[in-house]
């Protein structure tokens, strides 16, 4: 079957999506009290240094800094993803069900479904992809909720076939 291999595919991708994100997150609690120390220490030495009001303009100036930049690359994370939005809204295929069904009817039903993915594939992916950051907190929910269901039912299944007679 041809869809198979592309199943196996989007299969390790999230696999390695979902470990990615979860060491990401496994990271976030002792970066988060790094930084912690790592001000208390500044605004320890600063103080030492400059005295205490200079400590806190120096300190607070840092952390304006750091939120211009996060501010800027969300911004451009947003203009690539209406960019992605207005090539998808560019797209040569305007009713996608008429122009399957139309193709479904020919002899190449196969030709037919992989060029019809090709035509819209591409822009689809980075639009899925783009709206993935959005939700991953439902998607890492899901996707944990999927894992350990599978377990479980493996686990049955195994004692399910050692308990049977015969088996």
């Amino acid at each position: 079957m041809f869809i198979e291999p592309i199943l196996k595919m989007a299969e390790a991708k999230i696999r390695a999506a979902v470990s990615r994100m979860s060491g990401a997150a496994l990271a976030l609690a002792p970066l988060v009290v790094a930084i912690g120390f790592g001000t208390a220490a500044a605004n320890s030495w600063l103080r030492d240094a400059y005295g205490e009001r200079a400590a806190y303009l120096v300190l607070g100036a840092a952390y304006l800094v750091i939120a211009i930049v996060i501010y800027a690359a969300a911004r451009a994370r947003e203009r690539r993803h209406a960019a992605t939005a207005a090539q998808l809204a560019e797209t040569t295929i305007l009713h996608p069900l008429r122009e399957a069904s139309d193709l479904l009817s020919l002899a190449g039903v196969e030709t037919a479904l992989l060029g019809l993915a090709g035509k819209t594939g591409a822009p689809a992916l980075r639009l899925v992809a783009g709206q993935a950051g959005k939700n991953f907190h439902l998607l890492l929910g899901a996707g944990i909720g999927i894992y350990v269901a599978s377990r479980i039912l493996d686990a049955l299944n195994r004692r399910h076939q050692t308990n049977t007679p015969g088996a």
